[in-house]
C-alpha cells in the first residue's frame, strides 16, 4: 500500500468520524417532536401488534418502520433485557446510521462525477445542515434519499458495465422507495427531468440532436435489460407485498396501499384548500427542485465548455 493511499484512507476515515459525530452525538438529548411522535406511535404499534396499519391520507409506507426493528433488537440485546427499550436515542439511531450510508453512497457516484466530484459531494452533504437534521430526527426522509440514490447508482453502474445485478438493485430500490413515501410519483418525475434536461442541452451544444438519448434507449432495449428488469420487479414487488401486508398479518394493508396512491388520497394530504394534481406536482417541483435543477444545467454547460 503506497503512502498516498494511506493518506487518502485516513482522510476518508477522519471525515467519516466527523460526520458520524455530528449525527450520533446526543441523539436523545431533545424530546421527540410532534411529527416524530406520530411516527414513533406507528412504530410502537408495529412492535406491539406485529402489524403496520397503513393510513392512505398519511401516505407513509411501512418500509421506514420495519427498517427500525434491527436497531430495536440490537438495543434490547445490548441492555440484556427481553423487552426493547423505547428511548428517543434508540429510535433515532437507525436514522443516523442511514444518513452515513447516504454519504457512503455519494462516494460511489465517482463513476460519473469523478473522484474529486464525489469527494466534494461527500463533504458538502456531510456538512449540510438539512441532511444533518434529517439524519438526527425520526423521520423517513433520509430513507427516501437513500433509496433514490440507490436507483441512481444502480442505473448508472448498469449503463456503464451492462451487469444485470446493478439494474436489479436499482429496481429493488425503486420498490423500497415506493413502500416508504407516497411522493414516489413526484420523485419519478424529477428523475425524468434530471435526465432529459442535461441530455438535450448536451446534444444541442455538441450539435448532435438525440445522440445521448438514443444511446441510452439502445442500452435499455437489450434482452438482458428486460430479464433484469423483470427479476428486480419480482423481488421488489414481493417485498412491497410483504411490507404492506405486514407479512400477511394484515392483508387489508394491500388495499389501503392501492388507495393511498390514488390521486384523491394523495391530494387529501395536501394543504387546504384542495388543488388538482397537476398543480400539486408543479408546486412541489417549483418550490423544492427548480433551483437545484437550474444549477445542474449550469454545471453541465460549464463542464462542456471546459471540455471543448
Amino acid at each position: 500500500m503506497s503512502f498516498r493511499t494511506i493518506k487518502v484512507f485516513w482522510l476518508y476515515a477522519g471525515l467519516f468520524c466527523l460526520f458520524g459525530f455530528m449525527r450520533y452525538h446526543q441523539l436523545g438529548s431533545r424530546p421527540l417532536s410532534m411529527e416524530e411522535s406520530s411516527h414513533a406511535s406507528a412504530f410502537l404499534n408495529l412492535v406491539k401488534t406485529h402489524r403496520h396499519l397503513y393510513s392512505p391520507p398519511n401516505s407513509q409506507g411501512p418500509a421506514f418502520y420495519y427498517a427500525q426493528l434491527p436497531v430495536l433488537w440490537a438495543n434490547a440485546i445490548f441492555r440484556w433485557g427481553w423487552r426493547p427499550q423505547m428511548t428517543d436515542g434508540a429510535l433515532r439511531f437507525g436514522v443516523a446510521t442511514t444518513g452515513l450510508l447516504v454519504l457512503a453512497g455519494l462516494l460511489l457516484a465517482a463513476n460519473r462525477i469523478g473522484k474529486w466530484g464525489a469527494l466534494a459531494a461527500f463533504i458538502l452533504a456531510g456538512l449540510s445542515g438539512n441532511l444533518v437534521f434529517y439524519s438526527r430526527y425520526f423521520l423517513p426522509e433520509i430513507y427516501v434519499a437513500l433509496f433514490t440514490l440507490g436507483i441512481y447508482l444502480g442505473m448508472t453502474y448498469y449503463l456503464d458495465t451492462k451487469k444485470p445485478g446493478y439494474l436489479i438493485a436499482a429496481v429493488i430500490s425503486g420498490f423500497l422507495l415506493l413502500s416508504t413515501r407516497g411522493a414516489f410519483t413526484i420523485i419519478g418525475g424529477i428523475f425524468v427531468l434530471a435526465y432529459f434536461a442535461p441530455a438535450y442541452i448536451r446534444d444541442f451544444i455538441e450539435d448532435m440532436p438525440g445522440v445521448h438519448i438514443y444511446k441510452t434507449a439502445q442500452a435499455l432495449s437489450s434482452p438482458g435489460w428486460f430479464r433484469a428488469l423483470g427479476l428486480g420487479g419480482l423481488i421488489g414487488g414481493a417485498l412491497c407485498v410483504l411490507l404492506f401486508s405486514s407479512f400477511f398479518l394484515n392483508p387489508r394493508g394491500l388495499i389501503d396501499a392501492v388507495k393511498g396512491f390514488a390521486l384523491w388520497d394523495v391530494l387529501a394530504a395536501a394543504p387546504l384548500p384542495p388543488r388538482d394534481y397537476a398543480y400539486f406536482f408543479s408546486d412541489i417541483l417549483a418550490r423544492h427542485e427548480f433551483v437545484p435543477l437550474v444549477l445542474a444545467l449550469v454545471g453541465v454547460i460549464f463542464a462542456l465548455i471546459l471540455e471543448e
